[in-house]
């Protein structure tokens, strides 16, 4: 995974990148893809990530507008009321 801006500076990883890399780290797999999925995050709800010869690449990125977990939180009533 490059974050690299094309001038040689490398920033911080998005918010769906670095859960996509932690899971990677983590998994012990040589090569998979890595389905990240929550409410919102660096302006996306989501990503499709491939991981390839210790290289983890973006393949599609699902928008904030789409998020599940958003729609989720407006339709299921909540555990508590307004008034507690």
């Amino acid at each position: 995974m490059s974050n690299n801006d094309g001038h040689g500076h490398h920033g911080s990883p998005g918010h769906h990148d670095a859960h996509a890399a932690g899971a990677v780290f983590c998994s012990g797999f040589d090569d998979c893809l890595v389905l990240t999925l929550d409410g919102i995050g660096d302006g996306l709800s989501g990503s499709l990530h491939s991981y390839r010869d210790h290289r983890l690449e973006k393949v599609a990125a699902i928008p904030g507008r789409a998020s599940f977990g958003i729609f989720f939180e407006h339709q299921l009533p909540k555990p508590w009321s307004e008034t507690d």
